[in-house]
């Protein structure tokens, strides 16, 4: 089961999620044990990008909740909304930041993994939730409600970001770190105390990069995008329009052709024309011979015809005139 464009962890009656750049990240491998009443999903993390873990509880109902939230297998903050915290169509609950003093907060980040070849952290505790954000939610009923007091900025408390074995965690490139510390208003809280009325329900969210993902099989790969007639790189772009020059050249030198063929017919059947007069003039009113296939000339050797007069009154156009030469061949007018 896989929430690939973005999606919530739903049960139970609460919705879970975490986002960068307010844009829910992609779910992938959701899983579900009953037995832990558990949710986990495998989602993309990337370094330096700060990150925020949202929830929501879906049904009214007359109970208060807790919401307590694990980075790394480090607790982090825990959160009580009373009942009258109702969902009012988009109340949802944001955890982005620590609380360092009472007037100082770090923001939650993704950082490159802090890698050792010491031994003595090849499975140390402090390593053993590393890669996971886990956000456990209750409902309870509240026990006892103290009023706020006023509390001392007191020394700041830095979480410690521990070190991980390059052995302990295949595949783990990054690691929860922390922002630069902010200043923020002073606000004194008061303790109360619940009472739980069922057991908690627990969305986990394990983290890796994105190309970790997909190497073992978790995310799909991305598809490659099919090139179309409109996509057309540049180099195939060059060699479309160089193919369609040829092709224009080509057309050009075919219609060149041609219109030379139109002029040679023209020219061929006018000569022909003037040779059918010539032989009626020579043969006078005798009757006209079957010609044969093999055509004899009538030409004396070394006789010139000169055919300009009587192309130039069958033709559009005017034949160039050039001396005559003598035609030294038998009988035979050379065309070429």
């Amino acid at each position: 089961m896989q929430n690939p464009a973005g999606g919530r962890l739903t049960y139970n009656g609460f919705e879970a999620w975490v986002a960068i750049d307010d844009k829910p990240l992609p779910q992938f491998s959701i899983e579900y044990d009953e037995a832990k009443r558990e949710y986990s999903a495998w989602i993309p993390s990337e370094a330096g990008k700060k990150f925020a873990v949202h929830y929501r509880k879906v049904q009214r109902n007359k109970f208060s909740y807790r919401a307590k939230l694990f980075l790394d297998g480090t607790s982090g903050d825990s959160l009580i909304h009373n009942k009258h915290e109702q969902n009012r169509g988009g109340d949802v609950k944001t955890m982005s930041s620590m609380e360092v003093s009472t007037i100082e907060t770090v923001d939650f980040m993704f950082n490159s993994a802090v890698l050792t070849d010491e031994d003595e952290y090849l499975d140390h505790p402090s390593c053993l939730g590393i890669g996971e954000i886990k956000l456990i939610l209750s409902l309870a009923k509240v026990a006892r409600r103290e009023p706020p007091k006023h509390r001392d900025p007191g020394d700041r408390k830095l979480p410690e970001i521990p070190k991980i074995h390059e052995r302990s965690k295949k595949g783990l490139v990054h690691q929860i770190k922390f922002s630069e510390v902010k200043s923020k208003p002073y606000r004194a809280y008061g303790k109360t105390k619940l009472k739980s009325i069922e057991e908690p329900v627990t969305f986990i969210f394990r983290y890796r990069s994105m190309d970790v993902l997909q190497a073992n099989g978790i995310a799909p790969r991305p598809i490659p995008p099919i090139e179309t007639n409109t996509q057309l790189t540049a180099e195939t772009s060059q060699h479309a329009a160089a193919h369609v020059k040829d092709e224009d050249e080509v057309d050009e030198l075919e219609d060149d052709d041609d219109e030379i063929s139109v002029k040679e017919r023209e020219l061929l059947a006018a000569l022909e024309n003037v040779r059918k007069q010539k032989r009626a003039l020579r043969g006078g009113s005798r009757p006209a011979k079957k010609v044969k296939t093999e055509h004899v000339s009538t030409l004396i050797p070394g006789e010139v015809i000169d055919l300009t007069e009587e192309l130039d009154s069958i033709l559009p156009f005017k034949m160039k005139r050039e001396s005559a030469r003598p035609i030294i061949s038998k009988g035979v007018i050379d065309l070429t």
